[in-house]
């Protein structure tokens, strides 16, 4: 199932299907081709986000930006050494991408730092805000962030 962010009067989802990011204009009723490369440059897509009036999206090769009204990539971040970012997700104005073994915090996208190795929750699969919580779904069940990130409390962990 695509992925499917609001913002403005625009919609955008990741089709992982064709590796691709689409648009919307009319309230989800229709979807056009924001993104496509028939040579996958950016690589395989992994998670989506609208932060600071730019689309943010986290590929096998790294972290991209665009402007929302034309698909300009750049890259704002290269993959992690030894640990690839699966997923991203603006929150509290700031950027969170994670890891499967940790996340780390941005304001723009460029400088990322490490906001938790997640020791305690075990591999990181996505990241989601959520009525004004920041959620991961982990290896050892689904955790709430406190304190920007620092800290992971469990929320289900499959015992309950």
């Amino acid at each position: 199932m695509p992925l499917v962010i609001d913002c403005h009067d625009v919609s955008f989802r990741l089709n992982y299907l064709f590796n691709r990011v689409e648009i919307s204009r009319d309230a989800r009723k229709s979807w056009s081709i924001f993104y496509q490369d028939e040579n996958d440059a950016l690589g395989t897509f992994f998670g989506l986000t609208f932060h600071r009036e730019a689309l943010f999206v986290v590929t096998d090769s790294g972290v991209y930006s665009s402007p929302i009204n034309e698909p300009a990539f750049t890259q704002v971040c290269p993959q992690r050494k030894g640990s690839d970012y699966v997923d991203i997700e603006s929150f509290d104005n700031m950027l969170y991408a994670c890891t499967n073994s940790s996340i780390y915090q941005a304001s723009s996208g460029v400088r990322w730092r490490l906001k938790y190795d997640g020791q305690a929750c075990g591999y990181f699969f996505s990241l989601l805000q959520f009525k004004g919580r920041l959620f991961a779904a982990c290896e050892k069940g689904v955790y709430i962030a406190s304190q920007e990130g620092r800290f992971w409390h469990p929320r289900y962990t499959g015992h309950e």
